[in-house]
C-alpha cells in the first residue's frame, strides 16, 4: 500500500479554512465560504449553531467529527412562498 498524498483532518481549522496534514505545505488546505449560520451535532450529541465561515463538524453516530459541506443555491423566485409567481 502505497503512502497516502492527502490527509485531510477536520480537527484543523480556522476561520474558512481547514488545514490538511499532507501535504504539509499548505498546497492541499481546504478553503470554503459559508455566508450564513448552520447546524451541527456537537461531541456532546447536542445540535449547535455554527457562525458563518466556520466548519461544520459534525459528530452524529460517530466517535470521529465529519465535515459537512453544501453545495451553493440561489433562489431563482422573488417570492418563493408565493406559488402563483
Amino acid at each position: 500500500m502505497s503512502n497516502p498524498k492527502l490527509a485531510l483532518i477536520p480537527s484543523g481549522y480556522n476561520d474558512s479554512i481547514v488545514y490538511s496534514i499532507l501535504p504539509s505545505d499548505g498546497s492541499s488546505d481546504f478553503q470554503f465560504d459559508r455566508e450564513s449560520s448552520g447546524t451541527r451535532v456537537n461531541k456532546d450529541g447536542l445540535i449547535e449553531t455554527i457562525t458563518d465561515d466556520y466548519p461544520r463538524l459534525d459528530w452524529l453516530n460517530s466517535n470521529c467529527p465529519s465535515l459537512l459541506l453544501e453545495s451553493q443555491k440561489t433562489n431563482e423566485l422573488s417570492y418563493s412562498s408565493d406559488y402563483n409567481n
